[in-house]
């Protein structure tokens, strides 16, 4: 079988950006290449060339070699992650974009299948494969919710979880810090350069070489703006005629100011052929830019892919809510390697210490993982309670503010250790002083890797109600708050210390942490399916797209560390 695998981070990114979604393309394409497949991977919106502007797609160098090909779309319209391109009229770019996507798919192709693993970094009319090649299969794995939301989360304004966007309005002011477009396409032009060169990330030269660029960035506006102070003085030095209108000012005349107009943001969204109709040049309100961008983002994958992969129900139940279409949405648990040391591992039952309930959490210190809402409900805590609590952090991108506040908690708690970050490797050992990890989303998280891994070493979950992490407790409602109660939290807490609740009970109704191969296995029936109906889609999609089949036919190819926890208490 030939595959496509799409994510805009390479799968073996030096700078491991990508987050989980990344993790798990690696760990898939270890297993599919093992198999009678034929392996190709895709990435796009980080690869800028400051030398050549050309729309293109180039072959690229991998970690797996010959088995795997690999290729990278260099200078996309449209930058990634999503929230480089936010409000970006890029997303729904056609011509030369298409075109290229398209010849791409020709050339390299005919694939059986195209799955994307995310849809960042590349315009959404790339969903349109069967107008290149039409037996291909399109499939989208909705790790987030990039489908309907140009923040990816449907985390609104960074506090608080987005039920309703009004029609578009709140996503106008939704991202606190909206990046220049422009210096995030210069910094990849610098990396580019950069690698070209011979100079890799986690050289010292590479990150002097970013040092330096941002020391000369400022400096480089201020120099434009002395210069534009200094020609302004000069044409102002320049003797001139003012005229001059009398003014309802007692004892002299002064002159009118111009009347300032407001300014309006409008972006241009590019003409449709397909979901949705939309005049070339029209101007939109804002608001209008983003109810359209989910009205046609919706229309173009319930017209063009074959199959949306959820990573957890609750998953499927939000995305069915925003009018994917139902018979196009299927649940797919992600595959870990976490999850092969399940039947291994020891399933805390008891605390492992009486009258001591240590919490673990894993992953991002970031609001929308909830790990603010996790100190909030610590510092909440009753202090007679909390003196009975200790807590495991590892986690990096602390600052001074954050860890300020975990060693004031230090102070009142039975301890709080701190690993900046950790591999696979070093999990067994971080939570082997662990009762329960605490998942405390605030966000609709498809099904946080984190959660597997404490749960594939026999740590249970006590879980936010949001997000895919309660299923792999069974939905067991004992061990589930709700997302925003810090009371609610800190009450399992209350029960599990004193003895109405043990940690034993998680496991009665949790699943099993699916495998890779598990998982890989479950992939290729779901495309064997697909590809069984494809006489049937060909002819539907023939019809749709009203094409001459002949000419649509493909044309012939030409790392981190070693963790260490640190004690807060006392710091």
């Amino acid at each position: 079988m030939r595959i496509l695998l799409y994510n805009w981070a390479p799968f073996d990114d030096p700078e491991q950006r990508g987050g989980g979604v990344r993790v798990y393309e690696n760990n898939l394409i270890q297993h599919l290449e093992s198999g009678d497949h034929e392996i190709s991977v895709l990435s796009s919106g980080l690869e800028y060339d400051l030398m050549d502007q050309r729309v293109r797609i180039e072959p690229t160098t991998n970690t797996h070699g010959d088995k795997v090909r690999s290729y990278a779309l260099v200078n996309s319209t449209v930058l990634a992650p999503g929230h480089h391109s936010f409000g970006s009229p890029q997303v729904f770019a056609e011509g030369e974009m298409l075109t290229v996507w398209h010849n791409f798919l020709r050339q390299r192709g005919p694939f059986d299948v195209v799955q994307f693993d995310s849809l960042e970094g590349i315009p959404l009319t790339f969903l349109r494969v069967h107008e290149a090649t039409f037996d291909t299969q399109v499939v989208v794995y909705a790790h987030n919710y990039y489908i309907v939301c140009p923040q990816v989360n449907l985390w609104k304004d960074e506090r608080v979880h987005c039920d309703d966007y009004h029609e578009g309005r709140d996503c106008v002011t939704c991202l606190q810090h909206k990046p220049n477009a422009r210096e995030v396409e210069r910094a990849h032009q610098l990396s580019r350069l950069l690698r070209s060169v011979g100079i890799q990330p986690g050289h010292p030269a590479y990150a002097s070489a970013y040092s330096l660029y941002a020391w000369v960035k400022p400096r480089r506006r201020l120099f434009r703006a002395l210069t534009a102070v200094g020609m302004m003085g000069f044409a102002l030095s320049r003797p001139r005629s003012v005229p001059r209108v009398a003014h309802a000012v007692v004892g002299h005349v002064t002159e009118r100011e111009p009347r300032l107009e407001p300014i309006r943001g409008v972006l241009k969204i590019a003409p449709s052929t397909s979901g949705g109709a939309t005049d070339p040049g029209r101007s939109l309100s804002l608001a209008s830019v983003f109810r359209e961008r989910r009205e046609r983002s919706v229309a173009l994958v319930n017209a063009e892919v074959d199959a949306v992969l959820a990573t957890s129900h609750r998953s499927r139940r939000v995305l069915a809510k925003y009018d994917i279409a139902e018979e196009k949405l299927k649940v797919a648990y992600i595959g870990t390697k976490a999850a092969e040391d399940f039947s291994r591992a020891d399933r805390r039952k008891d605390l492992l210490v009486s009258g001591q309930l240590s919490l673990a959490y894993l992953g991002y210190m970031r609001r929308d993982k909830g790990f603010f809402f996790l100190l909030d409900a610590l510092e909440a805590c009753p202090p007679e309670l909390r003196s009975h609590l200790r807590l495991v952090v590892a986690a990096r991108g602390f600052d001074p503010k954050t860890m300020e506040r975990l060693s004031a908690l230090a102070d009142s708690m039975v301890d709080v250790v701190h690993y900046d970050g950790y591999t696979h490797a070093e999990l067994p050992r971080i939570l082997r002083t662990v009762d329960v990890g605490v998942i405390p989303v605030q966000w609709e998280d498809n099904l946080p890797q984190v959660a597997i891994e404490m749960a594939s070493n026999g740590v249970p979950l006590i879980t936010s109600h949001r997000g895919g992490a309660r299923e792999l407790g069974g939905d067991n409602p004992q061990f589930v708050f709700t997302g925003s109660s810090a009371p609610g939290l800190i009450e399992i807490w209350r029960r599990v210390l004193e003895g109405e609740l043990e940690p034993g009970d998680y496991w009665s109704s949790a699943m099993t942490p699916v495998t890779m191969e598990e998982h890989s296995a479950q992939l290729l029936e779901l495309y064997a399916d697909l590809l069984a109906t494809r006489t049937t889609r060909r002819a539907a999609a023939l019809e749709r797209h009203s094409v001459d089949v002949t000419r649509r036919q493909p044309a012939e190819a030409g790392g981190a560390g070693r963790a260490t926890g640190v004690s807060l208490r006392g710091a």
